[in-house]
Order: structure tokens, then C-alpha cells, then sequence
């Protein structure tokens, strides 16, 4: 990832590279100026001279700075867009350690790469300014040079041990950090409940939200206590070099009075540059590490093609499963398994999955929509294997989860926003005139009651009019009316449109509307009947 931004600006970068290195040279000559305009008559020419290097040191310090900005904003946008790419398109993963991966490098790991961007010109100005000023010290004195060089060779070995530990500390406060983010999260979604039970709100209080709070600054203190070590070092480390520099010049080497202050000077100058140096070493640390967990999580799984217009639509009769087994990997769910399953569902067929909490449906209905892969056996559409044709058969979706999301905009089967005279109509039908409004395709609010929200759902479900419907719970929270109108009204248009329906319910007046109905129990389908069967002899739940 770094590569290819380089690549793809290696002008801006070697500009920055050069306007840093004047800056520098500026820098260094202004200070060396600085004794001339003290000690010699000033005239004209030196004023000039004066002028045109604080202008060369200003203007080169300010386009450094502004070219820097852009690049480091440029470098982070590119972060955020490929990170938001990725996240469109990594792997569905249905267990809670995996949950807010992407999300954390997306906030957390470019929080650390955004200073590291930004902070690279000041990086090469002060790695340039340093090596002027040690330059210049082997041009007062190579002995006391040589002496200076091997004190920091020596000291900055130490100063690595300090840095070391910096980075872990930070990535176990990460760790603590996205626990507490977990906490708080679950304080704001699950108010009402907290607010209503004492017991609940204790043990949420004392065994949840206080010791994620009291881990979090353990190792807060920890990570900053190792950071303000090292900074303390290495703000100290450059004062115990000159001293012992004049201690030992004065003991061993026999050197000018002025020629020493001379080269003293030179080792001020290389104090400020060098201490910025250390100073940063352990952010870009942290930065570098956060590159490499983007370019881990990055990395992580196939990409599938963006563009399904390239790929050949499935014109499918029959979605079969052979064999079919998903197995959790999740340590809270370790030895759970679903299946063996073989179904087969015939295109513009109406299937009901029924079953008990934990029977398997809502994996089932994963599987069917392509965002689980079997652990063995295989999933085909006429003998083709989904995996082959995922993305086009995805485009032929649209689904409805127990756990669903409303976006704010409202898209036809296009996937363009969809006008006002698509909208009013199915708005109408699905009684949400007095909840909602669309307007350029956008909801006025999704904020409702859990029965107002399935209806928003089944009008974006409606307006995608895609071939295959999968529906999990979609008649849950629906009231008595409107749940009948679903079942008798809604489904049959749907069928008779030709749509392929999969509904996960345990609605069993209603049946009779399905051509079939599958029976879960265990994570395996123990019964399948017509619906009139099923009707009369429905497998206790």
C-alpha cells in the first residue's frame, strides 16, 4: 500500500524531499550567519543577504509544510477509500470477535498513520539539518567528532530498549480500548433495560463497563509511562553527551578555546534536530505497525469483482444444497455445527424455514444468500457451484435479516435513488404515510417502532424488485392486520411475479401460503411437507 503511494507520487515526494533539503541548508546557514552579522559592519549587501535567507528559509518551510499536508491528507484518503472498499467486500464472519475489526483499523489504525503522513517532512528537515550539524563537527574537530558519534552510538542502543515496549503497550490499550468501546455501546443501545432492572444495571456496572474502564487506564498508565521514559531520555541523552564531551576534551585532547566553543555550537545545533528525531521514532513506530495491521486485514480474503455486469447472470431453475455443513468458528459457539443438508429449491418456488431458536434457520438462510461458504460440502444453482457465480447471483437478491439495517436512501432495481412516484405508492401500501416520507430518495427518518422499521424494510425490499426474495423473521413485529396482509397479499404478488421467496417464520396459521415447508431441528432439516401437510401436522417447536 505505502509502495503504490509512492509510486504514484514519487514527484510530489522527491519535491517535498528537496524543499525540505533547502530548509535545512537555510536552516544551518542562517545560524552560521548569525555570528558574521554580529561581529562585522552591516551594508547594504548584507541586509540583502540577510533577507533573501529568511525568505529562502520561510518560503521553502511553508511550501515544505503545505506540499506535506496535501500529501498527507492524499495518503489518508487513500487509506480511508481502499478501507471502505474493503470493508464493502470482506468476508461475512458471524462471530463477535471479528466484528469490529474493520472498523477499529478504520478508526483507530489511521488515527496513528495520519500523524506519521503528515509528520514525514519534519522528519526529513531534521534528519538533514542533523547530518549538516555532525558535518560540520568533522570540520571543527574529527577527534571530538568521532568521540560525539560513539556516545550516541552507545546511548541511542539504550534508547532502543526504552522504545521497544512502546508499541505493544499501545496495542494491548487498542485491545482494552475496543472492549470499552464495546461496553459503551452496549450502555447507549440497552438504556431502557439498564433503567428498568437494578440487578441488571449493578452487574452491568460492577463486572462490565467499571472493569473495562480500571483495564483501560491500568494500560493507558502503562503505554505512557513507557512513552514518557523514552522521551525523557532522549530529551536528557544529548546533555550527558556534551558533558562528558567537555569532560573528556579536557582531560585527554588539547584544543583551542574557540575552536571548542566552535564545536560546541555545532552540538546545540545537533541537540534539537536529533532530540525531534527520537521524539517521533516512537509514532512512527505506532504508525508503521498500524500499516501493517491495515495491510494484514487487507490481505484477508478474495475480492470479488465489483462490476457484476461483467459477470453472466445465472438464469438458474434449480438452487440445490449437497451435503452442506457450516461449522461456527467461534470459541463461544466451539463444537456447533449445521448440517449435513441437502435441499433443493425450484426457481419461483415459496419455501418456509421452520424451527426453534437455535435450529439453524438464520445459518441456512446465510448460506443460501452467499455470504456463508459451506465448511464441506457445496451449494450449486443447475450443477454450478454458487462459489463460481456468487456475485452475479447476489445481484439477484434482496434480503431481509433478523438483525437488518436501514440506510437512509431509498434504491429502485438499479440501484439508483428512487423517485417520488415509485416511493408514495408502496408507502401507501405498507402504512407509513404518517411515519415516513421519501424525499430524492431519501428517509425522512428511520428511527421507529420494531414493527414501523420491518415495513422500511420490506419497501426498500419492494422498490429492489429483485428475483430472489430471502426473508429471516420478515413477519416478526408486524401487527395482526398487517402481518395477514404480508402472508395473504404480499407473498402472492410475490409469487405470482415469479420471485423465489425463502422465509425463516414460526408463523404456522400461515403455512398454507408456502409451496413447502422445512423443518430444522439441531442444525438439520428433520422433516419437509407441502403445505397442506404441514398445515395439519406441523413438528412441535
Amino acid at each position: 500500500m505505502i509502495r503504490r503511494f509512492v509510486h504514484d507520487h514519487a514527484l510530489r515526494l522527491i519535491l517535498v524531499a528537496g524543499l525540505a533539503a533547502i530548509n535545512a541548508g537555510a536552516g544551518f546557514v542562517t545560524f552560521s550567519a548569525i555570528g558574521t552579522l554580529a561581529t562585522d559592519r552591516i551594508s547594504l549587501a548584507t541586509v540583502i543577504q540577510a533577507t533573501l535567507l529568511l525568505l529562502t528559509l520561510i518560503g521553502s518551510a511553508i511550501f515544505t509544510q503545505t506540499l506535506s499536508a496535501k500529501l498527507g491528507a492524499d495518503f489518508v484518503t487513500v487509506l480511508r477509500k481502499h478501507l471502505a472498499e474493503r470493508l464493502l467486500t470482506y468476508p461475512y464472519v458471524p462471530t463477535s470477535r471479528n466484528s469490529t475489526h474493520g472498523l477499529s483499523a478504520f478508526i483507530n489504525d489511521i488515527s496513528e498513520i495520519a500523524p506519521l503522513a503528515l509528520t514525514a517532512p519534519l522528519f526529513i528537515y531534521n534528519g538533514l539539518f542533523a547530518a549538516v550539524a555532525a558535518a560540520y563537527l568533522f570540520y571543527v574537530s574529527i577527534p571530538l567528532a568521532i568521540l560525539v558519534i560513539a556516545q550516541m552510538i552507545v546511548l541511542m542502543s539504550l534508547s532502543a530498549v526504552l522504545l521497544r515496549p512502546i508499541t505493544p503497550a499501545f496495542d494491548r490499550l487498542r485491545a482494552a480500548d475496543d472492549e470499552l468501546y464495546s461496553g459503551i455501546y452496549a450502555l447507549k443501545s440497552g438504556r431502557k433495560e439498564l433503567l428498568t432492572s437494578r440487578h441488571r444495571s449493578i452487574h452491568f456496572h460492577e463486572h462490565v463497563i467499571t472493569p473495562a474502564i480500571e483495564r483501560t487506564s491500568a494500560l493507558l498508565k502503562i503505554a505512557h509511562s513507557h512513552a514518557g521514559h523514552f522521551a525523557a531520555w532522549s530529551s536528557s541523552m544529548f546533555y550527558v553527551i556534551i558533558i562528558a564531551t567537555v569532560l573528556i576534551s579536557n582531560l585527554f585532547f588539547r584544543i583551542e578555546k574557540a575552536e571548542f566553543m566552535s564545536f560546541m555550537v555545532g552540538c546545540l545545533l545537533l541537540v534539537g534536530p536529533s532530540n525531534y528525531l527520537l521524539s517521533v521514532a516512537q509514532q512512527v513506530s505506532r504508525g508503521f505497525a498500524a500499516v501493517r495491521r491495515i495491510e494484514r486485514f487487507s490481505s484477508g480474503g478474495a475480492l470479488p469483482p465489483r462490476d457484476a455486469d461483467s459477470l453472466p447472470t445465472p438464469e438458474w431453475q434449480t438452487l440445490s444444497l449437497h451435503d452442506v455443513k457450516y461449522v461456527y468458528d467461534d470459541p463461544a459457539d466451539e463444537g456447533r455445527e449445521i448440517g449435513p443438508l441437502n435441499l433443493s429449491i425450484s426457481r419461483g418456488e415459496l419455501i418456509f424455514a421452520v424451527g426453534g431458536n437455535g435450529s439453524g434457520k438464520s445459518t441456512l438462510l446465510l448460506m443460501l444468500s452467499g455470504l456463508l461458504d459451506p465448511t464441506e460440502g457445496s451449494i450449486r444453482l443447475d450443477g454450478v457451484d454458487m462459489i463460481e457465480v456468487k456475485q452475479a447471483y447476489r445481484e439477484q437478491l434482496s434480503i431481509v435479516f433478523c438483525d437488518f439495517h436501514i440506510f437512509d436512501h431509498v434504491l429502485d432495481s438499479a440501484g439508483n435513488l428512487a423517485p417520488t412516484t415509485s416511493t408514495q405508492p408502496r408507502i401507501l401500501e405498507l402504512g407509513l404515510a404518517d411515519v415516513i416520507e421519501v424525499r430524492d430518495g431519501k428517509l425522512s427518518r428511520t428511527e421507529a417502532s420494531a414493527g414501523q422499521r420491518k415495513r422500511i424494510a420490506l419497501l426498500q425490499l419492494m422498490l429492489e424488485d429483485r428475483d430472489v426474495l430471502i426473508l429471516d423473521e420478515a413477519a416478526a413485529d408486524l401487527d395482526p392486520e398487517f402481518k395477514h396482509y404480508f402472508y395473504r397479499e404480499m407473498l402472492s404478488r410475490f409469487k405470482a411475479a415469479g420471485k423465489t421467496i425463502i422465509l425463516a417464520t414460526h408463523d404456522a396459521e400461515y403455512f398454507a401460503c408456502a409451496d413447502r415447508v422445512v423443518y430444522m431441528q439441531d442444525g438439520r432439516l428433520i422433516a419437509e411437507q407441502s403445505a397442506n401437510n404441514a398445515l395439519n401436522s406441523a413438528p412441535a417447536q
